[in-house]
């Protein structure tokens, strides 16, 4: 009777409260100046996609407007934005960053001399451009000679496209700040988890089972938000991986909270004769699984 109360009352509640210091600790720790957005000419390439050389897409990117940033609206096409590089930031340098983590791919030339300096996806990278948090980066000092910078980038999801210049030191304090995240989500969260599975393996309950799957899937629902799903306890997951398991997680997400629904409250339901309600509820997830 003590060890039921224990994981069932003292042990979620004390993990939560845990929880909650790690992530007030981790706020009050993650103060960073961000130097200034790099102003942008987008031109985005419609479908069907001509074979176009260098110069063709110069032509079609120079009488953009600059803009801070673009809105890719759930487009899959390839984005091409030209930007000038910036002076290094502070003795130590500054970094291009670009943070969109809905971007699959980057790669960026020398606009001046049609030299490729550098690519990267989700799996690999090579030249000048790296990973950085969610996104990629570039240095200034690896670039110091080119004027104008050409790039092209892909994108999956509702995108936002913008380019920062930061101080190497605070991009480097914000890559801290971002895989500490993803920890203490992992951590907090898991641990929770799988405490909820103790108590349901010794309680035999489905109702803790149910929990326990929902708990999970808030797990991965907040790293998505976060940016940090890239990574499931620090195993890179394959990106065409990555696209699958978003979309079958926020489908879980809400069919998984349906279900806890209707398992808590299973005799008040019956109540209310709401068996119609609940039928209705299960033919729309079928028929969201099915298409």
């Amino acid at each position: 009777m003590v060890y039921s109360r224990l994981t069932l009352m003292v042990l979620p509640v004390g993990l939560v409260l845990l929880l909650v210091l790690v992530f007030l600790w981790n706020f009050s720790h993650s103060n960073i100046e961000l130097k200034h957005g790099v102003a942008l000419k987008v031109w985005e390439q419609k479908m069907p996609f001509p074979a176009l050389d260098f110069a063709e897409v110069l032509g079609q990117i120079a009488p953009k407007k600059p803009i801070q940033y673009f809105e890719t609206r759930l487009s899959t096409n390839p984005i091409w934005f030209l930007l000038t590089v910036p002076k290094k930031v502070g003795d130590t340098g500054g970094i291009l960053d670009f943070p969109s983590r809905h971007a699959s791919s980057l790669m960026c030339w020398d606009a001046r001399a049609n030299v490729l300096l550098g690519q990267a996806d989700r799996q690999k990278t090579e030249g000048v451009v790296v990973a950085s948090r969610a996104g990629f980066a570039i240095a200034v000092n690896q670039i110091q000679n080119v004027p104008r910078l050409l790039c092209r980038g892909d994108f999956r999801g509702p995108a936002n496209l913008s380019v920062a210049l930061w101080e190497k030191q605070a991009l480097a304090k914000a890559q801290k700040i971002y895989e500490r995240s993803s920890v203490a989500l992992e951590a907090g969260i898991g641990m929770l988890a799988a405490t909820i599975l103790i108590a349901a393996v010794v309680n035999r309950s489905w109702v803790y089972m149910a929990f326990f799957a929902w708990l999970m899937l808030n797990m991965r629902m907040a790293a998505i938000s976060a940016g940090t799903d890239l990574h499931f306890f620090d195993n890179i997951i394959n990106y065409n991986t990555l696209i699958e398991s978003k979309k079958w997680t926020i489908c879980l997400y809400f069919s998984m909270t349906g279900l806890i629904f209707i398992l808590i409250f299973k005799n008040e339901l019956k109540k209310i004769n709401s068996e119609l309600g609940i039928k209705s509820i299960k033919a729309k997830i079928y028929d969201e699984y099915s298409s």
